[in-house]
């Protein structure tokens, strides 16, 4: 985070994690911010201003990682359409960061591959054979 602070990010220190470990809001970044472009393990919630659901989407899918996503709205047509577009393994809708053990959780692109969680992390430790035979 301190390349962004020498850049021009603003910081907004959110409710508490920790004691020692705050939730922190990042304002005016640009695309090409590494904070935007890499995967950050940490309590970092990056806002960027964009001016047509269009741009949102183009800026979303803009990165190599795709493990989650989330879309703010009340509009329920929205969130259909953007959830079919966006990218990502996980999309949130006016929420953050909740895991359920009975839904699938992974990333697409270089936020790994396959899924842990539920029933589809099965798939990861199995080889599936199809064999079709037919004695006349």
């Amino acid at each position: 985070m301190p390349r962004c602070r020498l850049r021009r990010a603003r910081f907004e220190a959110g409710e508490a994690v920790t004691p020692l470990q705050h939730q922190e809001a990042l304002l005016k970044l640009r695309q090409d911010d590494e904070l935007v472009q890499e995967e950050v393990f940490a309590p970092v919630l990056t806002v960027q201003p964009f001016t047509d659901e269009t741009e949102a989407l183009e800026m979303a899918n803009g990165v190599p990682y795709g493990l989650a996503s989330s879309v703010w709205t009340n509009d329920v047509a929205r969130v259909h359409r953007l959830s079919r577009e966006l990218d990502f393994g996980c999309v949130w809708v006016n929420t953050r960061g909740p895991l359920a053990a009975e839904m699938p959780h992974g990333g697409y692109d270089h936020s790994g591959h396959g899924k842990d969680l539920s029933a589809y992390s099965f798939a990861e430790y199995t080889r599936i054979k199809h064999v079709m035979t037919r004695f006349a």
